[in-house]
C-alpha cells in the first residue's frame, strides 16, 4: 500500500501520524490500496466541491473513490477547516484531523452517508475507529 501525501497549505501536519491513521482505519475495514491525501485551505477544497458535487461551499473532507483494485482513491481535506472544527468541538487539532481522515477513508473503503441510515452507520464506524487508532498512540 502506498500512501501519498502534498500539503499545499501553510500547516505543518505529521505525515507519520497520517500513515498511522490510514494503515490501522484500512486494516480494520480489511481493505488494501494506494490512497493520496491533499491537505489544502478552505478557497481550494471550496473550488473542488463546487466542481466535482455542485456545491458552492467550503467543507472538511472529499473523497474521490477509484474503480480499481490497486488503488483506493484520493482524500483532501481543508486544514483550515480542520483547525475551525478542532476549536468548535473543543478537542485536539489532531483528533479533528485523525476523524477528518477516518471519515475520507471509509468513504473511499464504499461507506456513504447520503441517507439518515447511511449517515448514522458510517458514524458509528468513523466513532468507534477513531477511538480504537488514536488510543493506540
Amino acid at each position: 500500500m502506498k500512501i501519498d501525501i502534498r500539503n499545499v497549505h501553510g500547516r505543518k501536519v505529521d505525515n507519520g501520524f497520517v500513515r498511522r491513521i490510514t494503515r490501522e482505519t484500512l486494516k480494520k475495514e480489511k481493505r488494501s490500496g494506494d490512497v493520496s491525501f491533499l491537505f489544502t485551505g478552505n478557497d481550494h477544497i471550496r473550488e473542488l466541491n463546487r466542481k466535482h458535487r455542485s456545491v458552492d461551499r467550503v467543507t472538511d473532507v472529499l473523497s474521490f473513490p477509484m474503480d480499481d483494485e490497486e488503488i483506493l482513491g484520493d482524500v483532501v481535506i481543508s486544514l483550515e477547516k480542520t483547525e475551525e472544527q478542532a476549536g468548535a468541538y473543543s478537542q485536539s487539532f489532531e483528533r479533528e484531523l485523525a476523524r477528518l481522515i477516518i471519515h475520507g477513508l471509509l468513504h473511499l473503503a464504499g461507506y456513504g452517508d447520503s441517507s439518515r441510515q447511511q449517515k448514522k452507520r458510517m458514524e458509528e464506524r468513523q466513532e468507534q475507529t477513531l477511538k480504537e487508532v488514536i488510543s493506540n498512540k
